[in-house]
């Protein structure tokens, strides 16, 4: 497996929704801690999953976000690893019909990332 490096604002390349290999990777710290949570599937749960994340960082006031939004995509000769805005990845989602409000899973990040 090749590495293709860090792929940093090229959210419209990552391939959200489609039948590619791709997963996720929210890296956080919480108590002092570096933590990570993966998110292993790119249907449409696991979007709805990643949309409410991403809505979670974008009410958080950016100098309190501690989190970090990572596309891992399985290409056939190499891996790309994109770094994910939340509001263009959030809107990205949107744009495809995926809704993410679901209160519940809002309240699982907030509870996640220590997010009050």
């Amino acid at each position: 497996m090749v590495m293709g490096g860090v792929q940093i604002g090229k959210e419209s390349e990552f391939p959200f929704g489609t039948n590619r290999r791709c997963w996720y990777l929210v890296v956080y710290t919480k108590d002092n801690t570096l933590c990570w949570e993966t998110i292993r599937g790119n249907d449409k749960i696991y979007l709805k999953t990643i949309g409410s994340l991403c809505r979670v960082l974008i009410e958080t006031d950016s100098n309190r976000r501690k989190a970090l939004l990572l596309g891992v995509w399985h290409g056939k000769w190499n891996t790309n690893l994109f770094l994910l805005d939340p509001k263009k990845t959030l809107e990205i989602l949107e744009n495809r019909g995926v809704i993410c409000d679901e209160e519940e899973a809002l309240e699982y990040w907030r509870r996640i990332l220590g997010i009050n």
